[in-house]
């Protein structure tokens, strides 16, 4: 079994096709740390090999068999993760735009006792989100406004009502959000179950 461990960062970020009301939206920097244990990267390697061995060695089959073989085999990647115990962690992680800041921590564990093949915890807290909503319900409601803009009014606001408040040191709003993976099968948000198999 093998541990890898990534860093992405960038800084600066400017992309032209986000419409103008969104623009500020986009993040300016990104700082993410991931940790990828326990995975069984023999077994994954052997499992794809064989398939780019039988279609490397077949000269008859077709197109659609080999397309169906490479599927199956991404198809078995979730029960191998399982039975390895593999983890996902992910920490220092935050992204900062001219009208958010958010941070996340999360670590996901794959196990074959789980319901729903993993369980685990993610933690996340947006800085500014209750600011944002209201700086786009007042543009809105201007004569000549982006048509779009209630639509994304609508997707910030649900959001926003499925975090908890607080406020940060500065006064600026906190949203925090927790939710849990159960082994049985229940996702849980902020305490309460959100969905159940």
């Amino acid at each position: 079994k093998s541990k890898i461990m990534l860093k992405l960062v960038f800084d600066g970020l400017h992309v032209s096709f986000v419409p103008s009301p969104m623009s500020h939206l986009v993040p300016q920097t990104l700082n993410m740390q991931v940790t990828l244990d326990n995975l069984p990267v023999a077994k994954i390697a052997d499992q794809f090999f064989a398939v780019a061995k039988k279609q490397l060695t077949s000269a008859t089959q077709k197109q659609e068999e080999a397309k169906a073989e490479v599927a199956g085999a991404f198809s078995k990647l979730p029960r191998i993760l399982q039975e390895a115990g593999a983890s996902l962690t992910l920490y220092n992680t935050d992204l900062k735009s001219d009208a958010l800041t958010a941070n996340f921590q999360s670590r996901v564990d794959a196990s074959t006792d789980a319901a729903l093949g993993a369980s685990g915890k993610v933690t996340a807290v947006i800085k500014g989100l209750d600011e944002l909503v209201h700086k786009i319900q007042e543009s809105a409601l201007k004569p000549g406004s982006d048509p779009h803009l209630l639509g994304y009014l609508m997707g910030f606001m649900t959001v926003q009502t499925k975090g908890k408040l607080g406020k940060a040191a500065d006064g600026a709003s906190l949203r925090n959000y927790v939710i849990e993976l159960k082994k049985n099968g229940d996702v849980m948000l902020n305490g309460a179950v959100a969905s159940s198999t």
